[in-house]
């Protein structure tokens, strides 16, 4: 008796390992970034420099390690089959390391989905369906290792997928899978605490939720732009290095916008923090040298400090203290700025260990959601219907029809004839096989393979043929195969 089932199986192969994988990346990556992030703060200017002259040349090389890796994980899912070299995935990880370490603004997070996504494709998927789920689950493994959210890594991974407000969700539960051995792995070496964890936290009024929607709106729209316009123009050799100087620069003359930036935010919640608008403007300008020039940063994390760094200045200016509107600033940006309103809402219960929030959280999301059509990452199609990858899988699941069945869509018919050895048609080019007045072959598939029928293309004994026609025509030809 078999241990697995085929979905025990299925758990393993597309959650369990590629968790592993991406955990294990994550950890590593974490203990770097620790390491580097005790270069004393004089040495940024030069040494972010050096590592814009380093990713200049290794991108002139490797091109797809250039910025910060969700937009090539969205181009690799819905054009490329989802697959990545897993090779980049260390190298990534080891980019991104340097480049917040050694004087760059941004964040971890795009950088990490691509990085464990590309590593876990070292499984070997056996199809691109497969290959897209590990894909997804080995960067969603890391980004519940970085951020110990393993349920909002899950939805973040499934959500991002999309401009609107769609969810891969029939890949969630090898996500969450996935997310779960990431965190669990990372637990061995940094504990299961919280990333921010917040004490007596409460609820600011449900109208500071309701001026904050807007407010974090404007805010994403203006980030978007603004790092298309600094894009526009960080161009040229010398750019990312100067730009990385810069930014080292100003990290040295204002520490908190080094890095992720998430001691800053820390400090911030606990009431401690620097001036939120200068935190806030300060680190939006280290962010558009950074991810503009096209260093190796993440989108998602500054968008979580500018965030709550903007709740903090509103709080302010409405003479509301406390965590609560730090926390409802950075859900809402997140949510209008990544499109990804579910995890965001999920990662700040994680995050702080509290559903104190949970109901303000969701009005600002959803309410910063709608109000905004902008998006950090441009490749977001707007939802399932169109994705390439969506289309692909429709066909192929076309296979799995059972040979003979007719499947009546309206007036077209459907049938999936399976050629085995000794059938009329095997060995023989297609225009030779006999079909009814407006039947025509369809598809061809051939293992994992796809065909598009050509006429003196010889059928092989395994291939399922999908016949398309006339609904009464493919029916009768049906019950006489």
């Amino acid at each position: 008796m078999e241990l697995l089932g085929e979905e025990g199986r299925r758990l393993l192969r597309l959650g369990l390992l590629p968790g592993l994988l991406g955990g294990g990346l994550a950890v590593a990556f974490r203990l770097l970034l620790d390491l580097l992030l005790l270069v004393p703060p004089l040495a940024l200017p030069l040494a972010g420099g050096a590592v814009g002259l380093f990713s200049a040349w290794l991108y002139r090389r490797l091109p797809d390690l250039r910025g910060g890796g969700v937009d090539r994980v969205l181009l690799a899912y819905h054009l490329g089959q989802g697959r990545l070299p897993p090779r980049l995935g260390p190298l990534k990880a080891l980019l991104t390391a340097l480049t917040l370490g050694l004087g760059g603004s941004g964040g971890q997070e795009g950088p990490l989905l691509y990085a464990g996504g590309a590593l876990a494709q070292a499984l070997r998927p056996r199809n691109p369906a497969e290959a897209r789920a590990v894909l997804l689950a080995g960067g969603a493994a890391a980004i519940a290792a970085l951020f110990h959210t393993p349920l909002g890594a899950a939805f973040f991974a499934a959500e991002v997928l999309y401009r609107g407000s769609a969810l891969e969700g029939r890949l969630l539960g090898y996500l969450a899978v996935a997310a779960i051995s990431g965190y669990g792995l990372q637990s061995l070496f940094f504990g299961t605490r919280p990333l921010l964890p917040v004490q007596g936290l409460e609820a600011p009024p449900l109208w500071f939720a309701l001026a904050l929607a807007p407010l974090a709106a404007l805010g994403a729209f203006a980030l978007a732009r603004g790092l298309a316009w600094s894009r526009a123009r960080l161009q040229g050799p010398a750019a990312l290095p100067l730009a990385l100087a810069a930014s080292g620069t100003l990290a040295l003359l204002f520490p908190p916008a080094r890095g992720t930036s998430y001691e800053g935010l820390a400090a911030l919640l606990q009431g401690e923090g620097p001036n939120p608008f200068l935190f806030l403007l300060a680190k939006a300008l280290a962010v558009l040298l950074s991810a503009g020039s096209g260093a190796s940063v993440g989108l998602f994390g500054p968008s979580v400090v500018l965030g709550g760094a903007l709740g903090a200045a509103l709080g302010a200016l409405f003479g509301i203290g406390g965590p609560g509107p730090i926390l409802l600033g950075l859900v809402a940006l997140v949510s209008a700025a990544a499109r990804t309103p579910f995890a965001a809402v999920v990662q700040m219960v994680e995050i702080t260990g509290s559903y104190a929030l949970l109901v303000p959280g969701l009005l600002v999301a959803f309410g910063a959601f709608a109000l905004n059509r902008e998006t950090l990452f441009p490749l977001q199609p707007p939802g399932p219907e169109a994705s390439p990858a969506h289309a692909e899988d429709l066909l192929r699941g076309l296979a799995q029809l059972p040979p003979g069945r007719p499947l009546l869509l309206g007036d077209l018919g459907a049938v999936l004839l399976e050629v085995r050895e000794g059938h009329p048609w095997a060995g023989k080019p297609l225009k030779d096989t006999a079909l009814p007045p407006g039947v025509l072959v369809g598809l061809v598939f051939r293992q994992a393979h796809l065909l598009a029928p050509r006429g003196q293309d010889r059928l092989e004994p395994g291939d399922r043929v999908l016949l398309l026609g006339p609904q009464e025509e493919v029916a009768r030809f049906a019950a006489r195969s």
